[in-house]
């Protein structure tokens, strides 16, 4: 057989049809690619091409759902921390009125927190990086994923209250997510060598923000 007439006869051949995928899907999948590959490469240098590439998408795609690189970075970064969020008030419960309960579940909430931002300190990293040189406009509109994260927060801390609160939840929510993230970005400044290591460090901030959560009245702390 001539080299003309195989390649008409493998033109003949079907090739299978890839499954369609729908829009969700497709958004995942951006997502995930953009995930890794910001943590792997940092913000300047991933492009909206390479992501593409990855998730297997045209990069068309990207800006059809995401509008920019800039936005996609920010959904890339908040959507994992909303997941875990997600996931853990999904998977740890305790009973109400059981002070213990809650009083563990909370601190084990912290603790994966803190895990959580070490895992990925590369990209909020990044985030606090492109925060900074965000256009003007841009950055109160840009870190929209990380203020729902913390309405949620505040909600739960919310529910609890008995009476007004010495401080708002809104505030603790910030200020325990700011101190994790702080100790965790600027670990290299705030501690030196000898002066903790990352378990001294992870254990503290467990203790610390423990501390400010009890800060207010709550129906637990009542009915005990």
């Amino acid at each position: 057989m001539s080299n003309l007439e195989s390649r008409g006869s493998k033109s003949l051949v079907k090739q299978p049809r890839r499954k369609r995928r729908t829009t969700q899907e497709i958004k995942d999948l951006i997502l995930d690619a953009a995930f890794l590959e910001f943590g792997e490469n940092g913000y300047s240098s991933t492009t909206t091409a390479v992501i593409a590439r990855r998730a297997d998408v045209a990069e068309a795609l990207i800006f059809t759902h995401f509008g920019s690189k800039a936005e996609l970075f920010r959904k890339a970064v908040f959507k994992p921390l909303d997941d875990h969020f997600s996931t853990f008030i999904a998977t740890h419960t305790f009973d109400e009125g059981d002070e213990a309960g809650r009083l563990r579940e909370s601190r084990a909430f912290v603790s994966d927190l803190v895990h959580f931002v070490r895992r990925h300190s590369g990209l909020f990293k990044s985030l606090v990086v492109n925060e900074a040189y965000a256009k003007d406009g841009d950055a109160a509109s840009g870190l929209r994923g990380l203020q729902d994260y913390f309405h949620k927060m505040s909600a739960i801390e919310e529910v609890k209250l008995m009476g007004p609160p010495k401080v708002p939840p809104r505030l603790i929510s910030r200020i325990s997510f700011a101190s994790i993230l702080g100790c965790i970005l600027f670990s290299d400044w705030l501690f030196p060598e000898g002066v903790a290591d990352d378990e001294e460090v992870h254990e503290a901030l467990c203790d610390f923000i423990m501390e400010g959560l009890s800060v207010n009245p709550s129906m637990h702390k009542i009915q005990r």
